[in-house]
This record gives structure tokens, C-alpha cells and sequence, in this order.
């Protein structure tokens, strides 16, 4: 597909949204806005950026590129996160205690009852990722109808189910099944319906109103949290806040000028989101973030420091990573 600019720019805002909210003492208010979206954007660009790998019927093509690669990430991160846990508080106990941070990321949930037991928690959105896109390929084969219907049935059943977790985020990733899908039927009528629209004028000047909406609706709605399976008071009512927030993120993205800079977070978006959560724990041991204004601006600054670092990181790491781990 011909590339369109605006993606970039989602992805680096994005993964800044991530990191920010791992700051744990950010503003609640602020934190409830970025966990209201930052995930299903993520989930709506990734259905757009591989809508051509959905159109096709290879099913060895689609594990290929799409599946392989985040397969390979996970084991490859999770491992050394468990290496980490192993080195700084030992292997103690029996066989089995040793072996439960290993069975723990086979099973891929990080649920507070089967929890990820190393320290590097976003992880869990690996396993989400790939049930995601198995799920979201098998959908987009039927006819558009049935294919919306099954999108929403499965994001019905997520936001319903309240029983144990199921292994690799069966029981939510219905939730980006829906936003992917979304993504993936977006770029296929980009050039007809969407281009205008994104790239015009009309949402630009109903931005203000639109984040204020998201505000008071992020407001009524609480505390959300894919990871964790919370929803706030009301899955709808969490629904219409994702897509307001991945509105907006779209639309000031497609109005702002590309850059050398977001085109390579962009590119280095996955090893940023393995790696950051180490820095960010480094961080707050050593500085106080409360909540106030200052310690907003703070934290703001602070995940520009660490994605700055992290983008460092991966431009280094990246070709290894691509020869070894990632190829395709």
C-alpha cells in the first residue's frame, strides 16, 4: 500500500501515551483520558497498516509477516525479563516455583490471578495482539455484514465476560478484534470515504469539541484498563470513548507536518514498548510524581527522556533483532 504520513505520527503520540501512563504517580485524571484510547489506537492502526495482508488467502503469508514476528518478540523480551527476575531475587524453592514465570508467560494473561510474574508487564499486550489478529483474519473472510456482526458479538462477549482469564487474552482481545477490523475497513475505503475526512477540515475544527466530550466521558465512565479487563462503569460507554480517542489522535496527526523524528519512533515503536517499562521503574524510585501540576510537567518531560532513550536502545538493537529474532 502507498504510504500515508499520518500513520507515523499515531504511532509516535501512541507509544508516548504508553509510556506516560506507566508513570504510576500521573495525574488520575490524565491517566484515565490516555487508558480510555491509547490501546485501541494502536489496534486501529495495526488492522489499517496490514489490510493488504488480510485481503490475501495465504494463510503461510499472513503468519508470516504478521504472526511470526510478534511470536518470536515475546518469547524473545519475556525471556529476558524471567532472566532479570532470576538474577535480581534468585531461584528459590522447588522446581515448579522456578519454572511458574515461564508457565505464567506460556499462558499469556497478565490478570491479577494469573499475573505475568517477571517485571515487565506490557508484555501482556503481545499475546492480546496475536489472538487479535488470528481472530481479525478469519473475520474479515466473510461477507462485510457477518463480518461486522461477529466483531461485535466477540467485543460483546469481552466486555461481558467476568470469569477466569482465558490463555493469550481469549476472553478480551474481542476488544481489538473490533478496532482492528475497524482499522482494516477504514484503509479499504481510505481513498473514496476517509482521506477527505481525516485529512480535512471538518473533524479538525470539531477537535476541541470532541476532546472535551472525551473528558466528561472519561469522566463518567472511570478507571479503564484492557490489561486488567476493566471497563469503567459501562462497556458502551468505554466503546464511545476508545473511538472519540482514536478520532482525535488520528485527526491531529493527519494536521501536524511529518518528521524525521516520528518516522523513526514509528519504525521502532515495538522494541520502545518492550523495553521502556525499565527506565520508567528506574525513574520513580528516585523521583516523587504525585499528581500535582508540577509533577505532571514532570512526568511529561520524564517520558520524553525515556522514549528518547528507548528509541536510542532500539536503533541499536534493531538490526540484530531483524537478522535473529524478527525476520520475516
Amino acid at each position: 500500500m502507498i504510504r500515508i504520513l499520518w500513520v507515523d505520527n499515531v504511532k509516535a503520540i501512541s507509544i508516548f501515551l504508553v509510556v506516560l501512563g506507566h508513570f504510576s504517580g500521573l495525574n488520575p485524571e490524565i491517566k484515565n483520558i490516555v487508558y480510555s484510547f491509547h490501546i485501541p489506537v494502536f489496534l486501529f492502526v495495526t488492522g489499517f497498516l496490514i489490510s493488504n495482508i488480510f485481503n490475501t488467502f495465504s494463510v503461510r503469508n499472513f503468519l508470516k509477516k504478521s504472526i511470526y514476528p510478534y511470536v518470536n518478540a515475546y518469547v524473545f523480551f519475556s525471556m529476558i525479563a524471567i532472566a532479570i527476575l532470576y538474577c535480581v531475587e534468585g531461584v528459590s524453592g522447588s522446581v515448579s516455583d522456578a519454572l511458574l514465570p515461564i508457565l505464567r508467560m506460556v499462558y499469556g494473561v497478565h490478570g491479577a490471578d494469573r499475573a505475568l510474574m517477571h517485571h515487565n508487564g506490557p508484555l501482556w499486550y503481545f499475546p492480546f495482539l496475536i489472538t487479535t489478529l488470528f481472530v481479525t483474519y478469519s473475520f474479515v473472510r466473510f461477507p462485510p455484514w457477518l463480518g461486522w456482526v461477529m466483531a461485535l458479538i466477540y467485543c460483546s462477549f469481552s466486555l461481558l465476560y467476568s470469569g477466569v482469564r482465558l490463555p493469550w487474552c481469549v476472553d478480551k482481545a474481542g476488544v481489538g478484534v473490533l478496532f482492528c477490523f475497524i482499522g482494516y475497513k477504514v484503509n479499504t475505503h481510505y481513498d473514496d470515504i476517509f482521506k477527505h475526512l481525516i485529512e480535512g477540515r471538518l473533524l479538525l475544527s470539531l477537535l476541541p469539541i470532541l476532546f472535551i466530550i472525551l473528558i466528561v466521558m472519561v469522566d463518567i465512565n472511570g478507571a479503564t484498563n484492557i490489561n486488567r479487563a476493566m471497563f469503567g462503569n459501562n462497556g458502551i460507554v468505554f466503546l464511545v470513548n476508545a473511538l472519540i480517542g482514536c478520532s482525535c489522535i488520528v485527526v491531529i496527526s493527519a494536521n501536524i507536518p511529518k518528521t524525521i523524528l516520528a518516522q523513526k519512533i514509528s519504525i521502532h515503536t515495538m522494541t520502545i514498548f518492550c523495553t521502556h517499562i525499565y527506565i520508567v521503574k528506574a525513574i520513580s524510585k528516585v523521583v516523587d510524581i504525585d499528581g500535582d501540576l508540577m509533577s505532571t510537567i514532570l512526568a511529561f518531560s520524564l517520558a520524553i527522556v525515556v522514549l528518547s532513550l528507548c528509541l536510542l536502545f532500539s536503533v541499536t538493537l534493531t538490526p540484530l533483532l531483524n537478522r535473529y529474532i524478527l525476520r520475516k
